[in-house]
């Protein structure tokens, strides 16, 4: 009974035990950006690479696989990422949600990436760059065993 009384007092259910149209939506949004960006969700590690200017960047790690870049804001033709992220050539990068990979070069010992029109109107939340790393393991790290 503590264990009702916890959860109804958390619950944001109507009396009759129906949710919210507000929140039925909310949650809706929230599973259908999951579905096409979980994989920077569950299972990463949390990236420690902070941006050096804005607060727009988040960054989380699949080890020996990939990073991604989780942008708060709708980028525009190109994302700078002024972080100190590992990146090399060969190294491919998409926008979860859109299905081809995305140019990018380095200015200035940042990476900018290319965002299309096509891709800039993928989703309505944040945006996640996945770069998907070549040859497996970074510098400076050791290979984990399967």
């Amino acid at each position: 009974m503590k264990e009702r009384r916890t959860a109804t007092s958390c619950s944001t259910s109507k009396p009759d035990g129906t949710i919210p149209d507000i929140m039925q939506r909310r949650l809706r949004e929230t599973g259908e950006w999951l579905r096409t960006k979980g994989e920077a969700i569950y299972d990463p590690t949390y990236g420690a690479w902070m941006p050096q200017l804005g607060e727009d960047l988040r960054f989380t790690v699949r080890p020996d696989k990939a990073f991604c870049v989780h942008s708060l804001a709708r980028p525009g033709s190109t994302l700078t990422v002024e972080a100190p992220v590992p990146i090399r050539s060969g190294d491919r990068v998409t926008l979860l949600g859109h299905d081809r990979p995305l140019g990018r070069r380095t200015t200035g010992g940042s990476p900018v990436i290319d965002v299309p029109a096509a891709a800039r109107r993928t989703g309505q939340h944040a945006r996640v760059f996945k770069v998907a790393w070549s040859g497996g393991a970074r510098p400076g790290r050791a290979r984990r065993e399967a």
